[in-house]
């Protein structure tokens, strides 16, 4: 079944602004753009998606393939209404109020973090970024995010990344684009691990 706005209206409201939502498809998508375009008071979202454009059976995959977004290619199908980047870009782009995004629990492309790096460098009003959970960021993706937080005109005061996996030297750049920044109130890089054998 669909996401039913008034259901997230009323989970927002109980929650004092905050709202956690699974997308499963593009009408998903609208749902819940439309309702944080509407409802400038949800100020807080955990996003729970695959914007990689496909579909999974879980019937194909192991317990932990499922935990981590590890997914066999038997496994994937795809689907003309299955969550994609523009489907990612619109919900970010309806995130103009939101103040702490979560999307530890979303598997993102390239290009979904090509998106993200622009809204951080935009007139987003977002402090709080937290990523990771075992995803697979490519190096071009997690080097637009580390040139979007190295800028000082950046909103972001607090960042999060756990669990995800990078080599020294994006690592070695994600730390200088922190301290370029240099108004973080809170970091927290937790299970970083090292991408390729090389890096001990």
């Amino acid at each position: 079944a669909s996401l039913d706005p008034v259901k997230l209206v009323e989970q927002a409201e109980s929650a004092r602004g905050h709202l956690r939502v699974q997308i499963n498809d593009k009408k998903d998508v609208k749902v819940l753009a439309d309702v944080l375009k509407m409802n400038p008071s949800i100020r807080s979202l955990d996003l729970v998606g695959d914007f990689g454009g496909r579909s999974t059976n879980p019937g194909d995959m192991t317990r932990s393939q499922r935990q981590s977004w590890v997914i066999p290619q038997e496994a994937m199908t795809v689907q003309s209404d299955w969550p994609d980047t523009d489907s990612f870009r619109s919900i970010l782009d309806a995130c103009k109020n939101v103040e702490a995004l979560n999307l530890k629990e979303c598997r993102l492309t390239g290009k979904d973090c090509y998106s993200l790096a622009a809204q951080l460098q935009g007139t987003s009003k977002l402090r709080r970024l937290e990523f990771g959970g075992k995803i697979e960021i490519s190096e071009s993706g997690l080097e637009s995010i580390t040139s979007a937080i190295a800028s000082r005109d950046s909103s972001l005061r607090e960042l999060v990344i756990d669990d995800l996996s990078m080599n020294q030297f994006s690592f070695d750049k994600l730390s200088k684009a922190i301290k370029k920044h240099g108004n973080f109130s809170l970091i927290k890089l937790q299970n970083i691990y090292a991408k390729y054998r090389d890096w001990e």
